[in-house]
């Protein structure tokens, strides 16, 4: 039959054969050879060695999947990121229009290594590489057309590690969702919600603006176990440990580029706080702590509590001939660790410290409300030993409450009573000025 066939004919019908060859190499190929591709020049274009178990790529669906994808450390074998299963699909047909609408994009059993030293992160050269200024003038074009939906990623680990203070922070089963990322669209929202290793659950909900950095944030935070904030602790206090519980539901509005710029609504509960010290003598503790914040607005200057409760507050106060037992336990960080070159950009208690300083100089804070102030058992332990003999005196079942605190009252009006070394009993009115809290009645 092919001999009948005109040359023309003979011609077209190898080329056709060809062209299925091709067509069928290309398909059957396509995957390992862009495996080869990617593990043999992905440190030249990335400047880390990415390796994976296999890859599969279908060209007629546009789904292409990842398996055991593994990005190493620059320079290092140590894994950077590691993902079981990397799934992107792809419209096709939309690429032809010079469109690239990813429909979705899941990430399985990821694991993401962060390392901190000083200033700098491990995924530095990354940001430089790929998110660094780039000198060249680019001509003005039309705006690329993208999305990304559905993107989810299931079951992370993220492993946050520092190096001084020497710390590990792991956050485990990690769930997050985020519906679409789009050219035309400058909205990104997201979930997410995981476990730390040290016990307690966070789950949040963002709403960013891209071009503005605006931001609306729900977090709740369940049982956060304290105990991973012990180290940054040492640094400054000669302490055995940092004890308790946190739990938050809060609503929290501001800007990336403004930080201090911030509103807050919501509650915060503290469980079992203690801090011991080296000789395991407890220090100062609160059975349990609640604020309840009605309006918290930096810009606005509103700071509006409805209630703040202190539950069996306790704290030891003892006094030696160097000094208080506080102020002997007192170090510094290059004391306590021999460099102070990372203290600024890794100790959280720092962090917080200069944050809480930048709002106080840029934002009045004359303007509070508290609806209700309760402090319930209190008890503090002081210890006189300057004397040769040992002097002790107890307060406790200290008892105060108010109503109605303002930094528009002209004193701030407390109830107070309290026991007095076992027998002794105090009761009263005490009274703090707002514009001057030396001056007490």
């Amino acid at each position: 039959m092919f001999k009948t066939l005109s040359r023309t004919a003979k011609i077209l019908v190898l080329l056709a054969a060809t062209l299925v060859v091709v067509l069928l190499a290309v398909v059957l190929f396509v995957s390992p050879i862009s495996k080869y591709l990617i593990e043999k020049y992905s440190v030249q274009y990335t400047g880390r060695q990415i390796r994976m178990d296999k890859l599969n790529i279908n060209l007629f669906t546009g789904n292409v999947v990842f398996r055991q994808l593994t990005v190493q450390e620059a320079k290092s074998k140590e894994v950077f990121v590691q993902i079981d299963r990397l799934s992107v699909n792809l419209a096709v047909y939309k690429l032809w229009a010079g469109q690239y609408d990813i429909t979705a994009l899941s990430a399985e059993n990821p694991l993401v290594n962060l390392h901190q030293k000083g200033e700098h992160f491990n995924y530095d050269d990354l940001m430089e590489r790929f998110l660094g200024e780039d000198s060249a003038t680019a001509a003005p074009s039309d705006p690329v057309k993208y999305w990304v939906r559905n993107i989810q990623v299931r079951n992370a680990q993220l492993v946050y590690t520092n190096n001084k203070p020497v710390n590990t922070i792991t956050l485990q089963q990690v769930q997050f969702n985020m519906p679409l990322v789009a050219w035309n669209d400058s909205v990104y929202r997201m979930e997410a919600a995981g476990k730390l290793l040290t016990g307690g659950d966070l789950r949040g909900r963002l709403s960013v603006n891209a071009n503005t950095l605006a931001y609306q944030l729900g977090m709740q935070a369940k049982g956060i176990n304290l105990v991973m904030l012990s180290p940054y602790l040492r640094d400054y206090l000669k302490v055995k440990s940092l004890e308790g519980l946190v739990d938050a539901d809060l609503q929290l509005t501001g800007n990336f580029n403004a930080p201090t710029d911030l509103a807050a609504s919501g509650e915060v509960k503290a469980h079992r706080f203690a801090i011991v010290d080296q000789t395991n003598e407890l220090l100062t503790a609160v059975e349990e702590t609640t604020v309840l914040i009605d309006t918290l607005n930096t810009v606005k200057n509103l700071y509006r509590f409805d209630r703040i409760a202190l539950e069996r507050p306790f704290v030891r106060v003892s006094m030696y001939d160097k000094g208080f037992n506080y102020e002997r336990i007192m170090t510094t960080p290059l004391q306590a660790s021999g460099d102070t070159s990372s203290l600024v950009y890794s100790n959280v208690f720092l962090m917080m410290s200069a944050y809480i300083q930048d709002i106080v100089k840029m934002y009045d804070m004359n303007n509070y409300r508290v609806e209700r102030f309760v402090v319930k058992r209190g008890q503090c332990i002081f210890t006189d030993f300057t004397h040769g003999e040992k002097f002790r005196y107890v307060l406790d079942s200290l008892h105060m409450e108010a109503d109605k605190l303002s930094s528009s009252n002209a004193f701030l009006q407390f109830g107070v009573k309290a026991r007095l070394n076992t027998s002794g009993k105090m009761q009263g009115i005490l009274k703090v000025n707002p514009r001057d809290y030396r001056d007490i009645v």
